[in-house]
């Protein structure tokens, strides 16, 4: 471009790129051709540079993007194995914890059943139309029956002769509301046999037949519940021997329900 007008005689000559072992002079049309291209080119060139490096750095970028995405995608699929392993060390051990609070609880369980069946509570758990006496649990003297809410009938109700402690001098045993537990909540048949380990704990656990009692009130009604108090502190016989006891404390039997209604008060699955 510019260059319309034929170059003067006394043209300066610069050295161009040579082919061969000649010079090309600048009044050669290629030179002319080679000093414009090369000029263009001094500005594009930064151009072509920059889109380059752009290029460059977005295709870099999607790289590392699709390493990241493929990490996180091998990590996901690595935990989803794991979590769908049975025989994985997270399932195992949440098997073996929940093992070990099922036999806890059964275990304690079982210490509950032994109290509830002993002479103390059963004689007055009943299924029959009268509460029992003695370790031997026979029938009540007198021919008392259970009558109305379990607390006797006119001339014979329960608290004629309990009062709300124990008469050591006459061998009355004797506690605040004295009564027959309801049938809901008996502990042995028509026939005096005592039920299984089983029904009783299905039965202790029914807030249908309990009084709907959940595990807390249980706990509570085991702790503060006054004829419950009494069986462990059952007083004396008419002949002034000691009344047998219960197998545990009443502290140990507390800490039984307690440990039983923390594990979710599990039952015996056999009879």
């Amino acid at each position: 471009r510019g260059l319309e007008k034929p170059l003067t005689s006394n043209a300066s000559v610069v050295p161009l790129p040579s082919s061969g072992n000649r010079l090309h002079s600048i009044s050669d049309p290629r030179s002319v051709h080679f000093i414009c291209a090369t000029r263009e080119w001094s500005k594009i060139n930064p151009i072509f540079f920059a889109a380059g490096k752009r290029l460059n750095e977005q295709r870099r970028f999607r790289i590392v993007c699709s390493c990241s995405a493929i990490r996180w995608l091998f990590v996901v699929l690595i935990l989803i194995t794991e979590l769908a392993r049975p025989e994985s060390s997270f399932s195992a051990h949440a098997q073996q914890a929940s093992s070990a609070t099922s036999e806890s609880g059964l275990a304690a369980w079982q210490q509950i059943y032994s109290v509830l069946t002993s002479p103390r509570c059963i004689n007055c758990h009943t299924a029959t139309n009268y509460p029992e006496q003695g370790d031997d649990r026979h029938r009540h003297l007198f021919n008392v029956v259970r009558g109305p809410g379990g607390k006797g009938v006119p001339g014979l109700n329960c608290a004629t002769c309990h009062q709300s402690a124990n008469a050591d001098s006459t061998g009355v045993p004797g506690a605040y509301n004295w009564h027959l537990a309801p049938v809901s909540m008996k502990w042995q048949d028509t026939n005096d046999r005592i039920l299984s380990s089983t029904a009783v704990c299905q039965s202790l656990t029914d807030r249908s037949k309990n009084g709907s009692l959940d595990g807390p009130g249980i706990l509570r009604h085991h702790e503060q519940e006054p004829l419950v108090l009494w069986a462990f502190q059952p007083g004396r016989r008419r002949d002034g021997t000691q009344r047998s006891l219960p197998p545990l404390t009443h502290e140990e039997f507390v800490s039984a329900t307690r440990t039983w209604v923390s594990t979710g008060m599990p039952c015996p699955q056999n009879p």
